[in-house]
């Protein structure tokens, strides 16, 4: 099986993938990798958390489930968090431009003091985009592991955290299943797409939704 070669050559060197176009059978195949091995570690995460109250989810979905919620799920979070942690994995100055703004715009609203920082960045960015990019490209395949770490924990927000010693601990193996997700999705990002990524991202989303539907 090729298609799983290549990804478990991508684990091991994510700068050497390299993208191809129309291979539509190929998308679907790597889509159904993924989802049989994120779903296989969810639901190993609900099977070794069960019983502890360590992850309560803050919000639950209520049935019936609005068409708006469905849009959003699907649609509207796919899109941004795609833009967020995987769009300047082809690095143009135009994604670059995109990403600070969106993370600036994130953390203004948040911390004045922290969005100043991001569009300080982007300033930056315009001003020495040649250098800020040779620097990216040498750090590549750590940022697509940090870049999936933080897209997991980020998920943290979603629920409500007891800080303890243990359950800090215990955050990486709660949230591999995400992280793992978006080591999945840069993937998809380099070899297909943009908008691939969001497709397989609705469809994760998709699976949930449909259980409360």
């Amino acid at each position: 099986m090729n298609y799983l070669k290549d990804f478990c050559n991508f684990l091991i060197n994510p700068r050497g993938c390299v993208k191809i176009t129309k291979a539509y059978k190929l998308f679907f195949s790597y889509l159904f990798l993924f989802s049989v091995l994120y779903f296989g570690l969810s639901y190993f995460n609900g099977w070794f958390f069960e019983g502890t109250d360590v992850f309560v989810r803050t919000k639950k979905f209520s049935s019936p489930i609005s068409c708006f919620v469905f849009f959003r799920v699907l649609v509207i979070t796919p899109l941004i968090e795609e833009v967020m942690f995987r769009l300047i994995f082809k690095p143009k100055k135009i994604y670059f431009i995109i990403f600070l703004l969106i993370w600036g715009c994130i953390c203004f609203s948040i911390n004045m003091f922290f969005g100043f920082i991001i569009f300080s960045l982007l300033v930056l960015l315009v001003t020495y985009y040649k250098k800020l990019k040779k620097i990216f490209f040498k750090n590549f395949n750590v940022l697509v592991y940090v870049s999936s770490i933080l897209f997991g924990t980020m998920h943290l927000m979603n629920y409500n955290f007891k800080w303890t010693i243990i359950n800090v601990l215990l955050i990486p193996v709660f949230f591999l299943p995400i992280s793992f997700a978006g080591i999945c999705l840069v993937f998809v990002r380099m070899k297909f797409g943009f908008f691939y990524t969001v497709i397989v991202h609705s469809f994760i989303n998709l699976i949930p939704l449909l259980l409360f539907f």
